[in-house]
């Protein structure tokens, strides 16, 4: 076997260059009887030799002749800065002609094997100890560890892929230095007929590398992701893969459930071919690395029908708890998931979740409102299956909403001691003599009048919020979260009066100054469209009351059931 590796070449003759790329190979010749034959090891800065060339052109007749000549083949061995060898370039530009043309002389060459020097990963030593060159030539890798099938495979050229694995399916369980496999690739490509070719050639693995995928993901794994529709297939050539967990410790199941992929899950839970169409189940039981189950997963996300079906299909998977001792209850309420709340509510076979506890001893209501999920802790608290009297960790629970309660009452007094201010600092002053003496200068504009209206606007909403906050302390958890919905509304409502009446108290005492009495207003206007862009593009954040959710309550969330 001939290999360039470790020898200088000299910068390949620009004709040379010119006649490979064209096809030209009478020129070639006319170039090397004039220059010699070492013109055939010249390359490119790239290291490509006139092989490379004329495969990246898909010149097939130049490739023939060139490959008849004495110092042609052994330029099929020489590799490129990458280590890629000429078959790797055809297969790369889909020249099937190409790739035909260097698998025949493969075929027609027989390889002693001298003192045992042969890859032993390519198995492909053959009796009377010689080398079957066309398995050597196909299992070839470069430097990153792909082979003419990886390359063929990612540019989507169906036509190779089919002509190697006719030749050697072996391929098919050949790993990459990301240890991609073939059909790993076809499958996160979302190349349907390119996964069906595979199965086709090598329908059952002897090696698990076969459907290998980075970080312990499978073929699988990225067919039920982007929910191909021959995804099956694979799973009924492949069957143990169902039960291949990646690095996250997810199975195809928890995929599916993340994706609501509804189909998939009805289908991996009845994959076993050795009970037929009957129901297996156990795949449903399978916690990550956080121990959390599919189901957990789809409560989490609010994969109603994604629920319904694992309930269907595994009645005792409502019973799976994580390494926290939660339920799918206790995970839609960490995710906010108001729909499930209320789903798992109206289905009587998972009543039993209603008030189970965590190894903290938190039940779903403890954990809505240590979450500030209010709007479902009143759902739940409303329900006369959840036991409202539970005040195993009543002290914890209740701290969110003292702070709430603590931060209103200071927001409601400021605001309420401003605007009694303001009324007895009126803008303009008072009139000092005439019959109307004591009163506002300024009473007769509309402005003025404007300012008086908000003003007591605002005054009025926060001493009503200090009354509700005051008289919330005397009340029950339950009826204290309604409280403090209405008080934060309430509060709302005069942050807006407040702001409204400085405006208009700044507009009648500059309305002659040419334009500035308006800035105020323009200030207001833009904090106003701030605040509604803000409300659309996260409607879970709302001023000063109930669903508070901050970013990082949310990523934790997130990052504790595993999700990306």
């Amino acid at each position: 076997m001939c290999s360039g590796e470790g020898r200088e070449t000299a910068r390949m003759h620009p004709e040379v260059y010119k006649a490979a790329k064209l096809g030209d190979f009478r020129s070639l010749m006319q170039i090397i009887s004039r220059n010699g034959e070492d013109l055939f090891q010249q390359t490119i800065p790239k290291k490509n030799n006139i092989l490379h060339v004329a495969a990246q052109h898909k010149q097939k007749h130049f490739i023939e002749c060139l490959l008849q000549h004495p110092s042609g083949p052994s330029l099929l061995w020489e590799g490129n800065y990458k280590k890629d060898f000429p078959l790797h370039t055809a297969a790369k530009v889909g020249s099937c002609e190409t790739v035909r043309v260097f698998i025949d002389l493969a075929k027609s060459l027989d390889w002693v094997v001298e003192d045992g020097q042969v890859d032993k990963s390519l198995d492909c030593v053959v009796e009377d100890g010689q080398v079957d060159a066309c398995i050597e030539l196909l299992q070839k890798s470069n430097r990153h560890e792909d082979t003419a099938l990886h390359y063929a495979i990612r540019k989507g050229h169906d036509g190779v892929v089919k002509l190697l694995i006719e030749e050697v399916p072996q391929l098919c369980n050949i790993t990459n230095s990301s240890d991609e496999s073939p059909l790993y690739l076809a499958a996160h490509r979302r190349l349907s007929n390119t996964i069906k070719l595979i199965l086709d050639a090598c329908p059952l693995s002897s090696s698990h590398k076969g459907h290998k995928g980075p970080k312990g993901l499978t073929a699988l794994h990225a067919a039920v992701h982007y929910s191909l529709p021959d995804w099956w297939e694979i799973l009924e050539k492949r069957p143990q893969v169902i039960r291949e967990a990646d690095d996250m410790g997810w199975t195809p199941l928890h995929y599916a459930a993340c994706f609501d992929n509804v189909k998939a899950i009805r289908l991996l839970l009845r994959s076993d071919p050795s009970r037929a169409y009957e129901l297996d189940p156990s795949v449903a039981y399978h916690l990550d690395n956080e121990g959390q189950s599919a189901l957990h997963i789809a409560a989490f996300r609010g994969h109603i029908n994604v629920i319904n079906e694992l309930v269907r299909s595994c009645p005792n998977a409502c019973d799976i708890i994580n390494n926290k001792g939660q339920t799918a209850l206790h995970a839609a309420v960490i995710g906010g998931q108001k729909k499930v709340v209320e789903h798992i509510l109206r289905m009587p076979t998972l009543e039993d979740l209603l008030n189970e506890e965590d190894t903290n001893k938190n039940t779903a209501l403890h954990l809505a409102v240590l979450h500030r999920r209010y709007r479902i802790a009143i759902i739940l608290a409303r329900d006369k299956k959840v036991d409202r009297r539970n005040t195993t960790n009543r002290e914890n629970s209740s701290l969110p909403i003292r702070s709430i309660v603590d931060s209103q009452l200071l927001v409601a007094a400021l605001i309420a001691t401003v605007t009694f201010a303001a009324a007895f600092t009126m803008p303009g002053g008072y009139n000092s003599d005439g019959p109307n003496q004591g009163m506002a200068t300024l009473a007769s504009r509309a402005a003025f009048q404007a300012f008086v209206i908000f003003n007591t606007i605002a005054f009025i909403f926060s001493t009503t919020a200090l009354f509700l906050q005051y008289g919330a302390s005397f009340l029950s958890d339950r009826l204290k979260v309604t409280s403090v919905h209405i008080a934060g509304a309430h509060i709302y409502i005069a942050m807006l009066g407040m702001v409204l009446a400085f405006a208009s108290g700044t507009y009648v005492v500059l309305t002659r100054t040419n334009g500035l009495g308006i800035v105020p207003f323009v200030g207001i206007g833009a904090l106003g469209t701030w605040n509604f862009i803000c409300s659309r593009s996260q409607p879970d954040l709302y001023y000063g009351v109930l669903r508070l959710q901050t970013t990082r309550t949310l990523n934790k969330s997130r990052r504790y059931y595993g999700i990306r």
